[in-house]
């Protein structure tokens, strides 16, 4: 058994318990990680949208280890999803994105919304937009205070 590291210790605590030890996840419940969270790398709103997430913003982190967690999270569970050209986030980004998080919102419209561009303007694959199939038609809401 292989020691982790300190990157990967830190997603599995913080989102390993969803998004499944390995980014795979049931996509009617949370969106799996492994193999297309990359895609959102390919526009500056599927960028924004994973800095802004509730749980993203929230993490008890330093700016400087999310950036590092999230260019683990889309970098390595990501694998060939990333575009050639992605660049890695930074500590001065997610400080950015903590100041404008996505508070109260249908996240799962967003998200198909992200992923509908993602479709047409990166050739994402269909794949991508399994999650939130089976949720209501993306009418889920989320408040957050």
């Amino acid at each position: 058994m292989r020691a982790l590291g300190r990157v990967e210790t830190r997603y599995l605590l913080r989102c390993g318990g969803c998004h499944g030890t390995q980014g795979r996840s049931p996509e009617t419940n949370v969106p799996s990680l492994s193999g297309q969270v990359g895609w959102f790398l390919c526009t500056a709103e599927g960028r924004s949208y994973l800095l802004r997430l509730p749980n993203v913003t929230r993490a008890p982190l330093s700016d400087a280890e999310l950036a590092e967690l999230m260019n683990w999270v889309v970098f390595r569970l990501g694998g060939a999803s990333v575009p050639a050209n992605a660049q890695p986030f930074t500590a001065e980004e997610v400080q950015a994105a903590r100041a404008r998080p996505l508070l109260s919102t249908t996240l799962v419209a967003d998200r198909q919304e992200i992923v509908s561009s993602l479709m047409q303007r990166c050739s994402a694959p269909a794949s991508l937009a399994a999650y939130g199939r089976n949720r209501g038609g993306g009418d889920a809401v989320l408040r957050v205070r």
